[in-house]
Order: structure tokens, then sequence, then C-alpha cells
């Protein structure tokens, strides 16, 4: 509050004072919620939702490092043009449309868990082999298997994430491991785009087979998507609920 008295100096610093002073709360109060939701006063985080944690983490890493190369790769090393670009993106966007409904019935016949970890693994193999000399037929025909293994495996990530958390916590759990997701975007096209730079000058030749330099890329995108489906494989139980929180999830956050 301004002081008439003060001078103007004074009152800077009594604004400035009182200004830091809430911020500084606010900041704690922040922190205290941060701390609510990471700390675990209940019971009910265990190693299966930690291991979700880890896998949302590198899925959004493994995911990302691919978002700024894939139309370079296919203008520098397969000299297509911007339209044929937009249209090869848009057709695979497309035919994975088809992918989730797919991933829903599997899931449903065969189990989460299952579905996730084959297609995890099947989806990590497709893109390291994607650094491999083709021609665009076979490389479109790749990403487009790429994008649809992905598609599968989404709403069968979701649905394990459901099972193995308990209800009343659930859009919170939800989010952070969202949270995980998206920090993993964030690094994912950075190290992306600096992988690249570094590769794209070099080839590899094993056996006469012609392995661009810039297939490190997919590779480590592949290698990633793998020990995800292995995490959730030796460390993720799906046959059990986990038990109810102690404690009302609302006091967690408040």
């Amino acid at each position: 509050m301004r002081d008439p008295k003060a001078t103007d100096i004074e009152n800077v610093y009594i604004y400035y004072k009182q200004a830091i002073g809430e911020m500084a709360k606010k900041t704690l109060d922040c922190l205290s919620v941060i701390k609510k939701i990471f700390t675990p006063e209940h019971t009910y985080r265990n190693r299966s939702i930690y291991s979700l944690y880890f896998v949302a983490l590198v899925n959004g890493l493994g995911l990302a490092l691919l978002l700024p190369i894939s139309a370079l790769f296919l203008e520098e090393y397969y000299s297509q043009s911007p339209g044929s670009i937009a249209l090869i993106i848009g057709v695979i966007g497309a035919l994975s449309i088809l992918g989730s409904p797919i991933g829903g019935v599997l899931s449903d016949k065969f189990g989460t868990k299952p579905i996730v970890v084959i297609t995890m693994v099947l989806g990590g193999l497709n893109m390291i082999i994607l650094g491999i000399e083709y021609s665009i037929v076979v490389l479109v025909i790749l990403f487009t298997m790429r994008r649809f293994i992905f598609a599968i495996m989404q709403p069968s990530f979701r649905s394990l994430q459901s099972n193995i958390t308990p209800e009343v916590v659930r859009g919170k759990e939800f989010g952070i491991a969202k949270s995980f997701d998206n920090l993993g975007a964030v690094i994912g096209p950075i190290l992306g785009g600096f992988l690249y730079d570094v590769y794209a000058p070099m080839n590899f030749y094993i056996n006469e087979m012609h392995y661009f330099g810039t297939g490190i890329v997919f590779s480590l995108s592949g290698m990633i998507a793998i020990i995800g489906g292995l995490v959730i494989f030796t460390m993720v139980d799906d046959n059990s609920q986990s038990p109810k929180p102690s404690m009302d999830p609302v006091q967690v956050i408040t």
C-alpha cells in the first residue's frame, strides 16, 4: 500500500517488497502442491505406476526425435518436393486412422499389456530399419507401418494405465504421465535435430546394404521404443489393481 508521507523511492521499495513477498508465498504454495502430488503419503503408487512414468517419458522422447527430420529425410535423401512430402505425410496419417480402433479390439481380446509390448517392440524394429536405402514406395510403406503400429499401441497403453491406477486418482495420474510424455517431446526434437546434423554426412555399408548416417536417429528412436516395451513386460503388473489410496484424493492436491 502506498504511503502518502513516503518518498517515491520509499514507495517503490515498499511495492517491490510486498510484491516479492506475495510471489514467494505463492511459489511456496505451488511447491507444496507439487510435493503432495509427487510424494506419495499414500500407498497406491507402486512399481507399475512408476514404470509407466518412465515409459511415457521415453515414448515421448523416441517419437519426438523424428519430428524435425522426417521431412528433411524425404527431401535430402529421396529428392521429394515439398508437395510430395505433404502428400506422403497426409496419406500416412489417413491410413493410420484405422490403427486406434483395431488396437482397442485387440486390447479387449488379448489384454492390454501384451498388445503394448508387442507394438512397441515391432514399432521399434520398424524404425531401426528405416535408415536403410529403399525405393520411395517401400519407404512410404514402412513409414505407414510405423504410424499404424503406434496407433494400435495408444489405446492399449491408455487402457493399461487405467487398469493399474485406482479410479479416485486416475485423472491426476494420467496428468502426471502426460507431463513426462511432454517432457520427452520437448527434449526429442532438440536431440533429433542435433544428431541429424552430426550424422547426415555419414554413410554406412553392411554387406553392400547402404545405411544412411541419418538412420542413426531412426535407430535410436527404435531402440528407445524397444526399451519401453521391455520395461512394460518386466516391470508392469496388469493382473491386479493397485490398492486404493488411504486418503481423500482431494486432500492430495489441496
